[in-house]
């Protein structure tokens, strides 16, 4: 898990600092182009501000990326940071705790901006 709350002291002790954040940050910034106008911000509110600033700085229109458009995001970001690994499994990671992070309307509502296709990195 990455940690991305203010009150979360949980880190994945199996990568770098700068590895997980690289991570963490592709993953928001591709959920950040994703969802819809003031969503953002109204999730970055309730995260380190680190991630807040990437998360809310997205596009105001939200973008059409498929699951897999989004997985090649995050999966570029991490080949060019000379990340190993399956970045499904770590989307999968950052999502997690970004669900547990936020509050449950909050990811409702982003969830529900994604469509089906999204259950396998969502889970």
């Amino acid at each position: 898990m990455v940690r991305v709350h203010r009150d979360d002291t949980r880190t994945d002790r199996s990568r770098s600092n700068g590895e997980a954040e690289t991570v963490a940050v592709a993953t928001l910034q591709a959920l950040g182009t994703r969802i819809t106008e003031g969503q953002p911000e109204d999730v970055a509110e309730q995260l380190l501000d680190e991630l807040a600033g990437v998360f809310s700085m997205e596009t105001k229109q939200a973008t059409d990326l498929t699951a897999q458009e989004f997985l090649e995001r995050v999966e570029n970001e991490e080949q060019d940071a000379g990340i190993e690994g399956d970045a499904e499994e770590h989307v999968g990671a950052v999502l997690s705790t970004f669900e547990e992070t936020i509050d449950t309307s909050e990811w409702q509502s982003v969830r529900s901006q994604l469509p089906d296709e999204y259950d396998g990195p969502l889970r």
